[in-house]
Parts: C-alpha cells; sequence; structure tokens
C-alpha cells in the first residue's frame, strides 16, 4: 500500500510476526498444520483512507505448500493483488495517461494488476521466518504479501504474547526533475524498521481461536523523517486445518514530516482485511483468465519473441512465466514451431502458476503436435492448471481431447469448462457425450443431454429416447429438448 505525506511515499503493508515471548496461562493456538502440496486461497482488502481519496489493493493472495514436515513448511506466495486509486466520490482514475492524485503524478503503470514474481518463504511450526528464496534469516519486507497469513505462534502453553521484528519498509522520496515541471519522478529507499506485536488469546471453540492483536510500527528515513502505523485487529485461527482463516485490522498511519505548506501531515486509516476461501468460492479464485481472443491479440516484434523464447528456455518459472503470459496474448504468426517446441517443457514446471501460463500461450499458438501434453495435464494436481489445459484443449478442437475431458466432467471435477471444452470440439465429441449419457450421477447426464442438442447427430436419437424415460425429471426433459434441436438439425 503506498501512502503520500507532504511529497514522501511509503510503501507500507501492516501485519506482524517474528521472535516470541510469553508466560505460561492457556494452551496456545496448535502448531501451523499447513498440508503439502495443497493450495490456500486468501481474500485480501489493504485499503488507505487519505484527505482526497481511497487507495487499495484488493485481490487474491494463493499460497502453495511445496514442503511440510516436523520441522517446519516451505511456501510459495503468489500476489494477485490489484492496486486501485480513486476520490472520495468514488470516481476512478484512468488506465493510461498522466493524471495527479495529490502531489504525485501517475503514468498508468502504478494501477491495476501486475504479474509478480512469486515468494518462496520457510518458516518452523510457530510461523517464525527462517529463509526467503533461498537467503537464510531474512529481514522481512512489509510491502511482500507473503508476511500476510504468517503471524507467530507461541511456542510454549499462554493465553498471551508479544513478538519484537526488525523489518524494512520502501521509502519512496518525489523529486521535480524541473523546479517548474509537473512530472516528478521518484527515489526509492529501503530503510530498517521495527514492529512489536502482541497476541491475546480472546476466545477458543473447538474448531477455533480467536485472538487480539495490538501492532506498532515505527521506521526512519536517511533526512530523518519518521514513520508509525499503530492498530488492532482480530484473527480467527482454524484447529481443524492449521491456518488462520480470518483477519480484520485497523490502524493509524502517521508521519512527523511537514506539509508543502507548512501544516502537519494528517493521519491515514489503514484497514486491512482477509478470509480464507474454500469450496467454490476458492475454485472461481483460482480460474484462469480465458485465452485471449483474436481482438485482445497484439502483434509480437520480433525483438521480444526472442526474448520470450530465450526466457522459457531457462530453468527459472518466473521468466518462463512471464514470457508465457506475454504470448498468451499474442497474435501467433511467424516461427510457430519454435514456439510451440519450446512451450511443451513448460508444462511440466514445479510452480503450477507457470504450467497454467503454458497452457494459456499453447491455446494462442499450440497446434496437433500440443495436444497430448495438454491432455497430461488434465491430471494436475492444481485445479488452475486443469482448468487452463482444458480452456486450450478447447480452443485447438482436437477429437483426442474429448474421452479424457469427458472423464474429468464425469468425476465432477471443472464440470463447467469441461462441459464448454466438449461443445467447442463439436460432433467429433458425440461419442464420449454419449458415453456421459450412461453415468449414474443425474447431474452428469443432464450435461450430456445439454451438449448433444448443440452437436448431437441422428446417431444420438436412441440413446436420448431412453433418456426421456429417466427418472430425474430434469434429464428427462433434457433429453426432449435434445432430441427436438436434432430433428430440427436434420430437417425432420
Amino acid at each position: 500500500m503506498q501512502t503520500m505525506r507532504g511529497g514522501r511515499w511509503i510503501c507500507v503493508v501492516a501485519w506482524g510476526l517474528g521472535t516470541l515471548w510469553g508466560v505460561a496461562a492457556e494452551p496456545p493456538p496448535v502448531p501451523f498444520g499447513w498440508r503439502q502440496d495443497e493450495t490456500y486461497v486468501y481474500r485480501v482488502a489493504i485499503v488507505a483512507q487519505e484527505k482526497d481519496y481511497v487507495a487499495s489493493a484488493r485481490g487474491h493472495a494463493v499460497y502453495l505448500v511445496r514442503a511440510a514436515n516436523p520441522h517446519g513448511f516451505t511456501l510459495r506466495c503468489h500476489n494477485f493483488l490489484s492496486v486501485q486509486r480513486h476520490t472520495l466520490a468514488g470516481r476512478l482514475f484512468p488506465p493510461f495517461g498522466i493524471f495527479r492524485i495529490g502531489w504525485r503524478h501517475f503514468d498508468g503503470g502504478d494501477v491495476g494488476l501486475k504479474l509478480h514474481a512469486p515468494t518462496d518463504v520457510v518458516v518452523n511450526r510457530q510461523g517464525h521466518w527462517l529463509a526467503v528464496s533461498g537467503t537464510p534469516h531474512p529481514i522481512r519486507d512489509l510491502a511482500d504479501p507473503a508476511t500476510l497469513v504468517l503471524e507467530t505462534l507461541p511456542a510454549a502453553p499462554t493465553a498471551a504474547w508479544a513478538v519484537t521484528n526488525t523489518v524494512q519498509v520502501t521509502w519512496e522520496s518525489m523529486l521535480k526533475e524541473d523546479e517548474g515541471s509537473r512530472l516528478v519522478k521518484l527515489e526509492k529507499t529501503v530503510v530498517p524498521g521495527e514492529e512489536r506485536v502482541s497476541y491475546t488469546i480472546e476466545s477458543s471453540t473447538t474448531n477455533t481461536i480467536t485472538l487480539h492483536k495490538q501492532y506498532s510500527l515505527t521506521a526512519r528515513s536517511k533526512d530523518g523523517g519518521k514513520l508509525g502505523l499503530n492498530g488492532t485487529g482480530n484473527l480467527v485461527f482454524d484447529r481443524a486445518r492449521g491456518v488462520f482463516q480470518k483477519l480484520t485490522f485497523t490502524g493509524e498511519l502517521t508521519q512527523e514530516q511537514k506539509e508543502h505548506n507548512g501544516t502537519a501531515a494528517p493521519a491515514t486509516r489503514i484497514e486491512i482485511t482477509y478470509d480464507l476461501l474454500q469450496g467454490a468460492a476458492q475454485a472461481n479464485a483460482l480460474r484462469p483468465r480465458p485465452p485471449a481472443s483474436r481482438i485482445e491479440r497484439r502483434p509480437l516484434p520480433p525483438g521480444e519473441l526472442d526474448q520470450a523464447l530465450a526466457d522459457l528456455r531457462r530453468l527459472i518459472s518466473f521468466p518462463r512465466l512471464r514470457a508465457a503470459d506475454i504470448l498468451a496474448r499474442t497474435e501467433p504468426k511467424e516461427r510457430r514451431d519454435e514456439v510451440i517446441a519450446a512451450l511443451l517443457p513448460v508444462l511440466k514446471d514445479s510452480d503450477p502458476y507457470t504450467r497454467q501460463a503454458a497452457c494459456r500461450a499453447l491455446a494462442t499458438w499450440g497446434d496437433t503436435t500440443a495436444v497430448t501434453a495438454l491432455i497430461e495435464r488434465l491430471e494436475d494436481q492444481q485445479l488452475t492448471v486443469r482448468w487452463a489445459a482444458i480452456d486450450a484443449l478447447a480452443s485447438l478442437k482436437d477429437a483426442r481431447a474429448a474421452a479424457p475431458v469427458a472423464k474429468l466432467l464425469a468425476a465432477g471435477r471443472e464440470v463447467v469448462p469441461a462441459a464448454f471444452a466438449l461443445e467447442q470440439i463439436g460432433v467429433v465429441a458425440e461419442p464420449s457425450m454419449l458415453w456421459l449419457l450412461k453415468q449414474s450421477r443425474p447431474e452428469i447426464r443432464q450435461t450430456a443431454c445439454s451438449l448433444l442438442a448443440t452437436s448431437g447427430t441422428m446417431r444420438s436419437v436412441l440413446p436420448l429416447m431412453a433418456a426421456a424415460r429417466d427418472a430425474h425429471p430434469a434429464t428427462a426433459a433434457s433429453a426432449k429438448r435434445a432430441l427436438r434441436e436434432i430433428f430440427q438439425r436434420q430437417g425432420q
């Protein structure tokens, strides 16, 4: 979150963890229980109430558990927060051109959803940080959402404990290029800060523990400016899953520095909330963007294509992800075979969002040579990859994909994209649709009837006549509609 006072911008996100102490009183929250290979999705909102406008970062933070053992966990955090700024009247600033907010001028690059490199964090079972992206004993950057859900739990029984940390804060100074110019540039400096957090157990049940959190942060700039953030919040810890499921935090950001007119900088109200998503809400958050339409695609200059191919051949996930994301939004013209050959190995990258990006790129650039590799991704552990692979197979419309996609639908996994893919594949998928018509679950039979209404031929008439007598009324009605549609297409 970026907040401005007197030409100074401070990049601050308020949440705490670290080294702890306390006295024995009541049983503490159980240690963290992150499960290996599971995905945890949090809906996040960070809002800063300025004098004349509101700045916010909203979206999802996704945590992938890459390793879990009795000593701790390795987590990969993907940041999908989108930054917005709008006036108190609610008018959004346009994501283009140069416009003014307070004393800062934006070129549009500081708003919207950006592609961020993931952060790998190693923590012990109490949430104490041990390493970040290979660096041991790190000083944590409060602007990184990887800090969001990693509060520190006590190692011994206690009803209250405290935490203190040295952290780093990004201090942004606004500098005018010319005295008479309205355009500015930013000088960013990383400065140390200290945060103190105290926790108190307020209540507990069989399933959850509710904690009260008291937070304080102080930091100083090189020229003596002082930043303070103080606030309180409530946390809910899920005993069964061993993770935090909810946070509500309200704080006040202050700065001991003068505005351009000599008045003291007013305080900024900071609100932070998150919720752990489950079920349909989690699936919807993990849903990848659909393949780019022809209108959305843009030409890719030869130099950018060369760079994208070079990045795809690297063995580092984020450059591969970035390159595949670019290719997913471009018009495939020359060197198509070369691009496909570079994308296929990326489908086996260790990072699921990199694999997902490769699927999305193959939806645009792929041909029949990519179908087999995409079918293999239908068994991926991560939903976001399976969904992207289904979308890519729908775009390629290859008959070989029909049976594997139908099996996925019959298992009740990714039903919506699987049904759409079968519809896109068309009449050559009719045998797989008829196979779905024999499944025991009535909702699957009903989906099969709907698909046959669009793609069925006279081959489907007898099976649909049998389905018209189905004991499930909705399935029977769908079968009758499918028969009418087929007869109309056949002119009967």
